[in-house]
């Protein structure tokens, strides 16, 4: 259970070498991860709309992060 949630770096790498045409890699971070996004918000006080917007910008800053 430990490494349920530890960063792929194959994905990684993959996400990094990809062209934007290919947007298998970004995909399967998005489906990896976001229910690790959504555990951590579980607790929070925020509204599932809130929730959801806050989980789009994680994403989103993680996708700008990439190239770093």
């Amino acid at each position: 259970m430990k490494d349920r949630w530890s960063t792929k770096d194959t994905l990684i790498k993959r996400i990094k070498a990809a062209d934007e045409s290919d947007k298998s890699a970004w995909e399967e971070f998005v489906s990896y991860y976001k229910s690790f996004i959504e555990a951590l918000l579980a607790k929070s006080r925020f509204s599932l709309n809130e929730k959801d917007d806050l989980i789009q910008e994680i994403l989103i800053r993680i996708w700008k992060g990439i190239p770093s």
